[in-house]
């Protein structure tokens, strides 16, 4: 009898409660709304006119703009034209789609009562910082934002994500992804200050880019909601490349009820495990929105500046991965086999590389992580990166070199016959110096212990530089850069040293000369690619830019022909009133592997059968006393 009282007593109890628990939701509900229709209306007072959307009649009072509340009243795709808003409202039962290469831009709040579809290159733009994304639609999953992975050789290439939806699982926007493929990165975590060569796991003191202990990368668990503004790697699983062709990229869907809009700040660290040790400081971040982001803004807020910008909390450059390189057992790293460090894409202010032979825009996409260093100057461990709407920006990233001015900025290629593939950019851009900057205009290129890279060189300075920013006034016809080469590779191998493009009246103008100090050659790369082979090891001083000629090659009327004949001999010719007095062939290591004397020809006709395929040297003495050097291969 006491037990059923007091069971009485507790369910009346929970009753009121649970009453009592819905009046007060229910007020508050109330009172949040009338917040919002207030704040509302404060927002929209600018909003001078409406205008309303129906199939039948299209707009009912002209073409949206940014003076106008927007009300889609029923559907709507941008195949009838992309627009700006003041704010807008989907009604319950509308569906707004924004197809590739389209946007929608909007100044303020966007009221969802329906459901949004948003194409991989589609993107939705709110612009204030204040505007909310407010979600009343009754639908499940009212947004969805498709994103395509890179092109995709292997389903265990890794892609960086980012999600521009909030509170989404992220196993269930990677749905086939094995759960120990998923992952995120632990900042606080990552130590560099020991290296070791060819992943031989015999650590030496300095940097390899790699985190010493192996716990800076840690499995995430399917049910963990992506966070906004933080980056997740993950790949793919072996059926989704089954019945696909190598190089198709797959789509991945955010679904949800809210898009992240406003500020949103994401906490980001620097390990502090040695305080003398100037490794970098990695975070693995991402664009929160869905649409593009501008870098170089993104650069403005966040780039720590103890005057000027005492609030940001990183260095100066993004580092976008780019897988194109298979793993490789003699790649360092924490694994038997490991990724190529060589293959991230890197943007700072000065330009961009490319990573997989594409250079990354700087438009930011949706949907995309990416690394950023912490700065080792910020007075704290951690703090906030931070990304706004201001940030955001309409384009669908497809283009790069849109400003009208364009500074002076050279792209060189080192490729090889066997897969070799790195790029450097040296740009003459206000605000650089010809001395180390930091990575906001000179970002670092870390060898990965295997294959192959280029970089340029800073004097007095140890580092290697994908990207290197100097001052305007430094570029003139005596300017010299530096550049260097590092190679693993211990398998015959001939590389290739191209521009990839450039940019300027000064480059565009004047020749471009690669000096090649192995072999004293001086080589037009406007006029053609340089080729050369190169044995294991570090190459710092080998090459050099230069905009001027060598004075004893530069008479035009002393041009040497080199001509590889069907039966493996070699016919030079030198054009002009000048003949061949003596010959010499050596190997690019200045080993003497032909010599004839007392030619006195215009054309002389050699076997090199013996020889190797590789690249050799003439050396060719005239009639007149100069000498001629000229590199060739051997097919």
């Amino acid at each position: 009898m006491k037990k059923t009282k007091l069971f009485f007593i507790v369910l009346l109890a929970l009753i009121n409660y649970s009453y009592s628990q819905e009046i007060i939701s229910h007020y508050t509900s109330q009172i949040a709304k009338s917040s919002y229709e207030i704040i509302n209306k404060a927002k929209s007072t600018h909003c001078l006119l409406t205008t309303t959307w129906t199939i039948a009649g299209g707009w009912d009072n002209g073409i949206p703009d940014l003076n106008k509340r927007v009300i889609l009243a029923e559907n709507y795709s941008t195949t009838e034209g992309n627009f700006s808003a003041c704010t807008m409202i989907i009604k319950s039962g509308a569906e707004l789609t924004i197809k590739n290469n389209d946007y929608i831009e909007v100044n303020d709040d966007i009221t969802n009562e329906g459901r949004i579809r948003i194409e991989p290159r589609g993107a939705l733009v709110q612009k204030n910082n204040s505007a909310n994304f407010i979600n009343s639609s009754l639908v499940t999953n009212p947004v969805i934002v498709d994103k395509l992975t890179a092109p995709m050789q292997e389903w265990y290439e890794y892609t960086y994500w980012s999600s521009p939806v909030k509170n989404v699982a992220i196993g269930d926007f990677l749905p086939t992804t094995p759960s120990n493929r998923l992952f995120e990165f632990i900042a606080a975590n990552f130590s560099d200050i020991l290296k070791e060569e060819l992943n031989n796991n015999i650590l030496v003191p300095g940097r390899d880019d790699i985190d010493d202990n192996s716990d800076d990368w840690a499995i995430m668990p399917a049910t963990s909601f992506m966070l906004p503004g933080h980056g997740y790697s993950a790949t793919l699983a072996p059926e989704d490349l089954i019945e696909l062709p190598p190089g198709s990229e797959i789509t991945r869907r955010f679904k949800g009820s809210v898009l992240n809009s406003g500020i949103v700040n994401v906490t980001a660290n620097r390990n502090n495990d040695d305080p003398t040790n100037m490794d970098n400081n990695w975070n693995l971040i991402g664009n929160p929105f869905a649409s593009a982001i501008d870098a170089t803004l993104f650069f403005e807020k966040n780039i720590y500046d103890v005057s000027y910008n005492p609030n940001g909390v990183l260095e100066g450059a993004i580092y976008f991965w780019s897988h194109v390189t298979p793993p490789s057992a003699t790649t360092n790293g924490n694994e038997p086999i490991n990724f190529d460090v060589n293959d991230y894409a890197i943007l700072n202010l000065t330009g961009n590389t490319a990573g997989e032979r594409y250079a990354p825009s700087n438009n930011i996409p949706s949907g995309q992580g990416f690394f950023v260093s912490y700065s080792n100057d910020y007075p704290s461990n951690s703090g906030y990166v931070v990304f706004t709407n201001e940030m955001r920006v309409t384009g669908n990233n497809d283009k790069f070199f849109k400003e009208e001015k364009k500074h002076n900025k050279l792209w060189l290629n080192l490729t090889s016959d066997n897969g070799v593939y790195s790029q450097v950019l040296i740009g003459y851009i206000p605000g650089a110096k010809k001395e180390n900057d930091g990575s906001l205009y000179d970002a670092e290129r870390i060898f990965s212990g295997d294959s192959a890279m280029l970089y340029s060189i800073i004097e007095n300075d140890e580092s290697e530089y994908a990207i290197q920013g100097r001052a305007p006034k430094d570029l003139n016809k005596n300017e010299k850069i530096g550049l260097g080469i590092t190679t693993a590779i211990d398998v015959p191998a001939i590389y290739t040293l191209s521009i990839d493009h450039l940019e300027g009246q000064f480059l565009n103008s004047k020749k471009i000369y690669l000096k090649d100090h192995l072999t004293g050659i001086t080589h037009d790369l406007k006029e053609s690619n340089y080729t050369f082979i190169s044995e294991v090891g570090i190459f710092k001083e080998r090459f050099e830019i230069v905009f001027r000629k060598r004075t004893s090659i530069e008479n035009s009327d002393k041009s040497l022909s080199i001509i590889e004949l069907w039966n493996h001999k070699i016919k030079f010719f030198i054009k002009g009133n000048h003949k061949i007095k003596q010959l010499m062939i050596s190997d690019t290591h200045g080993r003497e592997v032909f010599e004839a004397n007392q030619i006195n020809k215009k054309s002389c006709i050699v076997d090199l059968s013996s020889l190797n395929k590789a690249v050799y040297i003439a050396k060719v003495k005239l009639s007149d006393g100069s000498d001629i050097n000229k590199q060739f291969i051997k097919k």
